[in-house]
């Protein structure tokens, strides 16, 4: 399924996905961080009122709790197109910086 169907999405299949809040757009290559949720996600596919599944590492894909509903939230809301977006390095580890959260990538 294309990201491109929903306006908001977060999609991570293992080896590739985004983070999507129409117009803005980003890349991962590394899962999602959901903020407040302490996860090893291995996938998840999030589009509101459409799906919202993950997988945790060792474990099947299953509907997402309501915190984690809530972090995705959270974590489309951070992605507005008008927020302040780059991409950084600290230490080695790059980031996409959006308003105060940082994805890991």
């Amino acid at each position: 399924m294309s990201v491109h169907l929903y306006p908001q999405r977060i999609f991570w299949d293992g080896r590739a996905g985004c983070l999507r809040n129409h117009p803005f757009k980003v890349e991962l290559s590394a899962p999602p961080v959901l903020p407040g949720c302490v996860l090893q996600i291995s996938e998840i596919d999030y589009a509101p009122g459409t799906v919202a599944q993950l997988r945790e590492h060792a474990g099947p894909m299953r509907e997402m709790r309501p915190d984690e509903l809530a972090a995705c939230e959270a974590l489309l809301r951070s992605l507005r197109g008008d927020a302040d977006v780059r991409q950084a390095e600290t230490d080695g580890e790059r980031y996409v910086v959006a308003r105060d959260y940082r994805v890991a990538l």
